[in-house]
């Protein structure tokens, strides 16, 4: 079976982060080697997620309770119970389907004397075109975060100019991973100054955790492989792996995410870093096209037009995502509900804020297997069965759900 997400992480990686958790390397010296290597200038800082980051920058920013943040309405839950937990109140910003980007529109209605910061995602490795915002923040004296922990694709890109933070992950599922780790771009020196003296009161990550978290994903990745996954998802009842792959699973986030990196995850993100492989992401880009082309205009999928777009995962939606997943499952494919991607509600004395367009997507989303590994002819099957799933069945858009009509062409079918 063809594991629908597969461990960015090379053998040899996950072997040099094994070898650093038995070294004594020093932890401020680690961090600051990796944040050189991230920026030159002083503006960067490694922190242990980008949860972390973003909760180094609200206990930083020192907003009165009460303010309101604006967001992109899909992110991570634990994004918006981050704001919650400082005392403010997150607004959600609908998306756009096709670049899955807020509407500045929307922003200026949503904006009161309370706002005080917009946070902006960059989802499934695409980008929204934040030059619009920078503008739109500034004028407005907002703070931008920006969420890029979805849209790293390599050292030349670390961030918007004009958002005040931008965030980037190398957890467990992301390109690059170090099965853990974040960088963050501050452009303030006074606010990267506070945001470190926070950081520098919380505890430190014990090096033997670090260690558990490297065996665990080795063996993860042992049981991602074809020959190995499917008997894996039949004694997990028709799970796979990905349950298993959640960042913090505890209850008191806040407890987890405040802690600072160890030695051997500092020094792992960084040999990571300064070996970071183009050629792979490009070769994911390229096999993720093929794909779009093969399911055609019919298959809706979110965030297809946002450019540039580094496809660090297929979504596609479906009316029905589990009769789908079964269907993909049956033929060898593990197709999995994105369930950790959620749509922010709206705020209870506000039911008219609920952002519908993100509620729809993030219902039906589901992620498809696509990786350099695929051979063509396991492509345009997976594209067969998905097209075969979803032959006369509604697409999910509820807000202009068409009937499905399109059909692949036989040619070089299997």
């Amino acid at each position: 079976m063809w594991v629908a997400k597969c461990l960015d992480m090379p053998w040899r990686l996950l072997a040099y982060g094994l070898a650093r958790t038995s070294s004594h390397a020093d932890p401020v010296a680690a961090q600051q080697c990796v944040e050189r290597a991230w920026l030159p200038p002083d503006r960067a800082l490694a922190a242990l997620s980008v949860r972390s980051g973003l909760d180094l920058f609200l206990s930083a920013a020192q907003f009165p309770p009460g303010s309101e943040v604006l967001m992109s309405a899909i992110t991570l839950d634990d994004m918006r119970r981050i704001v919650v937990a400082h005392g403010l109140r997150p607004i959600p910003l609908d998306l756009d389907f096709h670049c899955l980007s807020p509407g500045l529109d929307e922003a200026r209605r949503r904006l009161t004397p309370r706002t005080r910061a917009i946070v902006i995602a960059h989802l499934f490795g695409g980008r929204v075109d934040l030059d619009p915002w920078a503008e739109f923040c500034q004028r407005h004296g907002l703070a931008l975060i920006e969420d890029c922990a979805q849209a790293y694709d390599g050292p030349a890109f670390t961030g918007h100019q004009g958002a005040t933070v931008s965030l980037f992950s190398f957890g467990p599922i992301k390109t690059a991973t170090a099965l853990g780790g974040a960088m963050l771009h501050v452009r303030d020196a006074e606010l990267l100054a506070n945001m470190r003296a926070i950081h520098a009161t919380w505890p430190r990550q014990a090096a033997r955790e670090y260690r558990a978290r490297l065996l665990t994903y080795a063996a993860l990745k042992a049981a991602s492989s074809r020959l190995v996954y499917g008997t894996v998802r039949r004694m997990r009842r028709g799970q796979g792996t990905s349950s298993a792959l959640r960042n913090f699973p505890g209850v008191d986030l806040l407890a987890e995410i405040r802690r600072r990196p160890c030695a051997a995850l500092l020094k792992t993100l960084a040999h990571g870093l300064e070996t970071f492989d183009a050629s792979a992401l490009a070769a994911r880009s390229a096999m993720a096209a093929r794909l779009r082309a093969l399911l055609g205009d019919a298959i809706p999928s979110p965030g297809a037009a946002a450019r540039p777009h580094n496809h660090w995962v297929f979504p596609i939606c479906a009316a029905e995502p589990r009769r789908l997943i079964d269907d993909l499952a049956s033929q060898g494919f593990d197709a999995i509900h994105a369930a950790s991607m959620q749509a922010i509600p709206a705020p209870p004395d506000a039911p008219d804020m609920a952002p519908r367009e993100a509620m729809s997507i993030a219902r039906h989303l589901i992620y498809l297997p696509c990786y350099p590994s695929f051979p063509e002819r396991e492509l345009v099957r997976l594209a067969h069965a998905v097209m075969s799933s979803l032959a006369n069945r509604a697409t999910c858009r509820e807000t202009a759900a068409p009937p499905f009509s399109a059909a692949l062409p036989t040619s070089g079918m299997a």
